[in-house]
This record gives C-alpha cells, structure tokens and sequence, in this order.
C-alpha cells in the first residue's frame, strides 16, 4: 500500500506537508545562496572568472595546454557536486516527511533553485550597478557617447542572460535533483 501525503500514517496532514516544503525549500535556497556568496566573493578577490575564461580560450585555440582549465575545472566541479547533493538532500528529507511524496520533493528543490536564483539576481545587479557599469564609464571615458553607451547595452544585457539562464539552471537542477532524492527517500511499504 502506497502512503500519501493525507494519510495518518505518516503524521502530517496537507497543510503540514506545505508548510514543510516552504520551510525546507527557503532553507536549503538559502544555503545554496551561501555557497554562491562565497563563490561569488572568492571570484571577486582573485579574478577567477577572468582565468577561466583565458584558460578556456587557450584550451580552444592551444588544445595542449589544459593545465590551467583543468586546475579552473577542479575548483567549480566540487561545487557544483555540493549543490547537488543539497538540492537532493532537500528531495530526500522532503520524502522521508510527507510519506514518499515525489511532487513535494520537486516542488521544495525548485523553491530552493528559485531562492538561488533571485538572490543570484540581485548580487548580480548590485555587482552590475555598482561596480562594472561605472568602471566602464571610467575605462571609455575618452571614447564616443555612442560607444560608451554601446559597451553599457552589451555588458547589462550579457549580465541578464546570464542571470536568466542561471535561473533556469537552478530551477530545473532543482527539481530535477530534489526529484530523485524524493525517489531515494520513499519509505518503503
């Protein structure tokens, strides 16, 4: 017999299960939002980002040289393993709760990847604001208005995207993720 989130079995009621998964999805977003801070922050002090990207193009144009890449790659790989396994936790804790119930484990991991994702948003913004856009104006201060205005256009834009698709990312790793631990956390009966 296949226990649901109503039955009386497995002590929560529908309200319960909802607070749950609200409590749950906040909380695990936000450690998720901790682990992007200090990603972010990290990156911020040592330009990381920057030599990644210079290590990736010199994987595209010098194949042979995938030292600097793989010693990037050795940095964000554990990462992306840590939010994983939290989003999957989220999944698994979520089944274990409210009776093997697979739909809240996805809806708790794509609350979380949605705490991730606006927060991603606004550090983005702020970054964007207050430090890029106004460098910029310092850097092309000599240049045209139109391609100072130009270089501002692509740099919002490039920075929205990638925020936008850094959403999705986290929306769908989310409930995909939590999906699978709700899976692997279903009580057996």
């Amino acid at each position: 017999m296949q226990r649901s989130a109503h039955s009386p079995d497995n002590g929560y009621n529908s309200q319960q299960v909802e607070r749950l998964i609200f409590k749950r999805g906040m909380f695990f977003g936000l450690i998720l939002v901790g682990l992007d801070l200090m990603v972010t922050i990290l990156a911020r002090l040592t330009s990381f980002p920057v030599h990644l990207m210079t290590s990736l193009m010199n994987v595209i144009y010098f194949p042979w040289s995938m030292v600097s890449f793989i010693t990037n790659a050795a940095i964000y790989l554990p990462v992306l393993c840590i939010a994983g396994f939290i989003y999957f936790y989220a999944g698994y804790t979520i089944a274990r709760h409210s009776g093997g119930n697979i739909r809240a484990s996805a809806l708790t991991g794509l609350l979380a990847g949605l705490v991730l994702g606006i927060c991603d948003l606004v550090v983005s913004a702020v970054i964007l604001f207050a430090e890029t856009l106004p460098s910029i104006t310092q850097s092309y201060g000599s240049a045209s208005p139109t391609m100072l205005d130009a270089v501002k256009f692509a740099t919002i834009r490039d920075t929205f995207l990638y925020t936008f698709g850094f959403l999705v990312l986290a929306l769908l790793l989310g409930a995909g993720l939590a999906a699978m631990g709700g899976l692997r956390g279903r009580p057996n009966s």
